[in-house]
């Protein structure tokens, strides 16, 4: 008989919890991408500048990413300010890591900006989902 076919029947269930939560994970991700892009080229399409454009398609980016992360995601509810400001905290961390890529690493190591730009697109959503595992959304374990 397999090793696997001898597992707990928990622990098989959680191994596909985790793969559940990494594919709304995922799914989520796509879609806020999409909302954001969407958003920005509507309202530089409408005569907003580029700045201002982005500003505002990020910020409902990241409001649509925490909302949708919070409920479909992590099955958590949008009622704690403690996960609001871990999230906004992460948002921050990860403009941090953006920079730290696309600036120091890539002079550093000569990286051209397609190479450090999609370093930092994958380093980012394995970065926040570690985030939102154990920090973000880890109930109300963050209170203490």
């Amino acid at each position: 008989m397999a090793a696997d076919s001898r597992r707990p029947i928990r622990e098989t269930n959680s191994l596909m919890w985790s793969a559940g939560r990494i594919a709304r994970f995922a799914g989520v991700g796509a879609f806020v991408a999409l909302l954001y892009v969407s958003l920005f080229l509507l309202l530089v399409a409408n005569g907003l500048s580029h700045p201002f454009a982005n500003a505002f398609a990020f910020f409902i980016a990241v409001v649509a990413q925490y909302c949708l992360q919070a409920v479909f995601t992590f099955r958590q509810e949008i009622k704690n300010l403690y996960q609001v400001v871990r999230f906004s905290l992460m948002i921050l961390i990860g403009l941090v890591t953006s920079y730290v890529i696309t600036g120091p690493i890539a002079s550093l190591m000569a990286l051209t900006p397609l190479i450090s730009s999609v370093s930092t697109a994958i380093v980012l959503p394995v970065q926040n989902f570690i985030f939102m595992q154990f920090w973000v959304f880890v109930g109300d374990a963050g209170k203490r």
